[in-house]
């Protein structure tokens, strides 16, 4: 089984882990609030004890943050994505925040070797479920053919915007 990371198990977060689960992916998984984390028994899930954790195990990782702050902080903090030394990491940001951090995140990450695609997404946990999201992603071409292999072989639902 493939293993795909997801950072951020809130409510979307949680309903991406089970369309991943139920598409076949291993998902390794971290929230920093405890809470927040999922059951322990789904099936093919594997909480980790950090952002760090999940990019040790997974190249692409799907961060569904609520700020900017959240976002610095699980990619380009001591424990965040980043820290794991991966050089071909693909981090995949639906969390909506301002566009300027996103896109100093990105830039700050291309230092390290990695890509960060903006995705925010239009949905709700409902549509995150049965794969329904509308993806705006925004980034180089060869990383949006890395990502789009995880909606599987239907398109639908997904917008390109080429910013290199």
């Amino acid at each position: 089984m493939e293993g795909v990371g997801l950072v951020g198990l809130g409510h979307m977060g949680s309903a991406m882990v089970e369309r991943l689960l139920h598409r076949g992916f291993a998902v390794h998984g971290y929230d920093n609030n405890p809470q927040r984390r999922p059951p322990t028994d789904w099936q093919g899930f594997t909480r980790c004890d950090s952002a760090r954790a999940v990019a040790s195990e997974c190249s692409v990782v799907i961060v569904s943050v609520l700020t900017g702050e959240q976002l610095e902080d699980v990619v380009l903090g001591a424990d965040g994505l980043a820290s794991a030394g991966r050089s071909d990491l693909l981090v995949i940001d639906t969390s909506t925040v301002d566009p300027a951090d996103s896109e100093r995140i990105a830039t700050e990450l291309e230092h390290h070797g990695s890509q960060l695609l903006r995705s925010p997404v239009s949905g709700g946990t409902p549509e995150a479920r049965t794969g329904q999201l509308l993806m705006l992603i925004s980034g180089d071409e060869a990383s949006f053919e890395r990502a789009v292999r995880l909606r599987g072989p239907r398109r639908q639902g997904i917008l390109l915007s080429r910013t290199r």
